[in-house]
């Protein structure tokens, strides 16, 4: 009999501070969590999760205290603009965190074009670890799973969330 395990995502709650985030995902019983390491609307809090910053040791002691992991992090919007700049740094923050995974909604339409980008994404998050992770959304770009499996094609994963399906 295999188990699962269970976790939280940071827009459960996303104006709590990520340390403080992990610490009540810990009170509540989830074994891990999600992290939004950089921010994805300028009307969002915006929290400095860079390696060495203030928050970033607060976040690393929580981790310690509580034993939970980092799972996924969040997330970019690809909108068909070079975004590399971005995604590198969000590879870096997640990677140091101790994440696997980015999670990655498409805005574009250009299938083409998109498969192109997450293949160089996917190349890109091998030196952190990282696999990007198709999220599919009803209003973007990318809306179904037949897209996103498209997609898995490059190497990268699917999210599947039925909140956003």
């Amino acid at each position: 009999m295999s188990t699962r395990e269970l976790g939280v995502a940071p827009l459960s709650t996303l104006t709590t501070p990520p340390d403080e985030f992990i610490y009540l995902a810990h009170e509540v019983g989830f074994e891990f969590v999600g992290l939004r390491v950089i921010p994805v609307t300028p009307h969002e809090p915006q929290y400095d999760l860079s390696p060495g910053s203030k928050l970033h040791r607060k976040v690393t002691q929580a981790l310690a205290d509580t034993g939970l992991q980092v799972k996924d992090a969040e997330f970019i919007l690809l909108n068909g603009t070079d975004q590399r700049t971005e995604w590198m740094t969000a590879f870096e923050r997640a990677a140091s965190l101790g994440a696997r995974t980015l999670t990655v909604a498409v805005g574009i339409t250009d299938m083409a074009k998109t498969a192109e980008i997450v293949a160089e994404m996917v190349e890109a998050g091998k030196e952190f670890g990282i696999t990007p992770a198709i999220e599919p959304i009803s209003y973007q770009g990318v809306n179904n799973l037949d897209q996103a499996k498209q997609l898995a094609a490059t190497g990268s994963l699917i999210l599947p969330d039925t909140l956003h399906l």
